[in-house]
């Protein structure tokens, strides 16, 4: 659920097996390289709602970037029964659930500048961003800094203003 498997390989057979007879797959809402006919093996699969065939649009999967692009088809299509607490977290330590729905794969698309994670950028983001101002004390815990320069600044403002949406 709410996984990409796409891009990848495998020793052999199909991008998953399902090696046993025993074994069974419920897969929903997920993005899977090939569809249902990339399920090998004599297991039984059991395809739901939700599924994508569909390039994720990573960043630079060569490079080793699998953040989402912001023309991914897996923002915003995941589980929409999925709400997650305040500590629950995507790769980067972001929430794991910004905006409405949760996203596909193991990161979060933010539109850079939503410093509050609630999936516009606003007001309420432009007031973090003020009562932050100036360097941070610790690069790695400061939402604010959207260009990870270790402060908040002129450049941070100007690219939270480009993404205004609200």
């Amino acid at each position: 659920s709410d996984s990409i498997l796409w891009g990848d390989t495998a020793p052999a057979g199909a991008e998953i097996q399902l090696a046993s007879s025993f074994a069974e797959l419920v897969a929903r809402f997920s993005d899977v390289e090939g569809g249902p006919a990339a399920v090998g093996g004599p297991g039984t699969l059991r395809w739901l709602e939700g599924n994508l065939d569909i390039d994720p649009a990573f960043v630079d999967p060569a490079a080793g970037d699998y953040h989402l692009r912001p023309d991914s088809p897996c923002i915003a299509a995941g589980d929409p029964g999925v709400t997650a607490d305040q500590s629950e977290t995507d790769i980067d330590g972001d929430p794991r659930v910004v905006g409405a729905r949760v996203d596909i794969g193991a990161d979060e698309f933010r539109t850079a500048g939503d410093i509050n994670a609630d999936g516009v950028v606003n007001a309420d983001d432009l007031q973090i961003l003020i009562t932050s101002w100036g360097p941070c004390d610790d690069c790695t815990g400061c939402p604010a800094d959207i260009n990870d320069d270790c402060a908040v600044n002129v450049p941070d403002l100007l690219r939270l203003l480009a993404n205004w949406t609200a």
